[in-house]
């Protein structure tokens, strides 16, 4: 697929844009070892492309962005690389890129089991102060979910509902939806992946019942910001359903947003 050019972004900007974009960054380890480094130099390359997708959702004007940085399945991974990856907060929320994020009017969730014993009390208390710091923004949520798992959401949201005195046989989704990490958080309209690889590792399951999808062969640490508007781009060009037919006044037309621009 061609990259939007910048001289094209206008054009994306012009259309429908999704409200809540999630991304699953892959291929940092196979980026460094192209590169003949090491496979944490490729989690902490990770930073710049994070930084391209904020800078585009913000110009967008889409209003939630969901980065995957740490699943529940990554605590398999060598120790080494398993460390690289809790001091995320540190690396990537360094205090000019908060500056930065706060002045801009962006807030910073985190969803996941951050209760874990084996997450150090000071990445627990570093990502307190960072939602603390931007609570009062509301230009762009930034979600960061960390030591996460889609399924393990679903099954903490049943749990707390029954410590709460719900009654499990009546539960239905707008009750279980106020128990998940972060309730207000909206269904997902576009997903990406990087990488070519072509599934969801347990990421976001809820939200992701009609979530239209882009699977891309870019590593993660090359994702530039027209990769995101491309992705966009590509977004425009779809009709959601949503299970049944779109009506003629709501369909979107066939034709590309970009002129020359095809898959």
């Amino acid at each position: 697929m061609r990259l939007i050019e910048p001289s094209e972004f206008d054009q994306v900007r012009g259309r429908e844009i999704p409200a809540h974009v999630a991304l699953i960054m892959d291929g940092n380890g196979r980026w460094a070892s192209y590169k003949g480094l090491d496979r944490t130099d490729g989690h902490l390359a990770a930073r710049e492309p994070m930084m391209n997708c904020i800078d585009a959702a913000l110009e967008l004007g889409t209003s939630w962005l969901t980065f995957f940085a740490f699943s529940t399945e990554n605590w398999t991974r060598p120790p080494v690389e398993v460390q690289i990856l809790m001091d995320f907060a540190t690396w990537f929320f360094t205090p000019e890129t908060v500056s930065s994020l706060v002045d801009r009017g962006v807030r910073i969730h985190f969803i996941g089991d951050t209760s874990d014993a084996r997450i150090k009390s000071s990445v627990r208390l570093r990502f307190h102060h960072l939602k603390t710091i931007t609570s009062e923004n509301s230009r762009l949520e930034l979600v960061i979910a960390f030591n996460y798992g889609g399924q393990q959401e679903i099954l903490d949201a049943v749990k707390r509902a029954a410590l709460a005195g719900a009654n499990l046989g009546e539960v239905d989704e707008s009750i279980l939806r106020r128990f998940f990490y972060l309730p207000t958080m909206p269904p997902v309209d576009l997903l990406v992946r990087t990488s070519g690889e072509q599934r969801l590792s347990n990421f976001l399951l809820w939200h992701l019942a009609y979530t239209e999808m882009l699977f891309l062969d870019t590593l993660w640490p090359e994702f530039s910001k027209g990769h995101f508007y491309t992705a966009v781009a590509d977004y425009q060009r779809r009709q959601r359903r949503f299970g049944g037919i779109p009506r003629p006044t709501e369909s979107r037309p066939v034709d590309t947003p970009i002129q020359g621009w095809a898959l």
